[in-house]
């Protein structure tokens, strides 16, 4: 069973639900919990964020490592959420492993979520006005426009 047929609740989405679940079964995967690096650690201590920064930590953890691709979808602390899982977003090196400098402990957690090419991620954020992809079209008057924006940024 799939990481994402375990989830009955999506917190903090900002884009209707059967759409991104479709999204995420279509083009996402699982991705290999890890611990931060130490020499990351160090580097973030004094920018370490608060829950609720996701996109933008991870945003800047692959804007400043050329290695490290974006990546959004779901992720739960299975310790305390059964299927309740946050929409999150986090980066992830090439052989996998998940970069996350937002929650602590990023190892006990389960993610799920779809990589974008760091390129186009960040052509793409030259033109936006909030971070990350799938979070910024909340009362838009286009509330599906995320499909084909997303889309166009998938890593290959």
């Amino acid at each position: 069973m799939r990481l994402l047929d375990l989830c009955d609740v999506i917190a903090g989405l900002s884009v209707p639900e059967k759409q991104f679940r479709d999204f995420l079964s279509r083009h996402g995967r699982e991705w290999i919990a890890s611990p931060l690096p130490q020499g990351m650690r160090k580097k973030r201590r004094s920018k370490r964020s608060l829950r609720g920064n996701c996109f933008c930590n991870a945003t800047n953890l692959v804007l400043d490592d050329p290695s490290l691709d974006y990546v959004e979808g779901i992720a739960r602390d299975p310790n305390t959420m059964q299927s309740y899982f946050v929409f999150h977003a986090w980066a992830v090196s090439k052989d996998g492993r998940v970069l996350d400098n937002t929650w602590e402990n990023p190892a006990e957690h389960e993610y799920f979520g779809v990589r974008y090419n760091r390129d186009r991620y960040a052509k793409f954020l030259a033109r936006q006005s909030h971070w990350g992809v799938n979070g910024g079209y909340k009362g838009s008057d286009n509330p599906s426009g995320w499909i084909e924006e997303a889309i166009a940024l998938l890593a290959d």
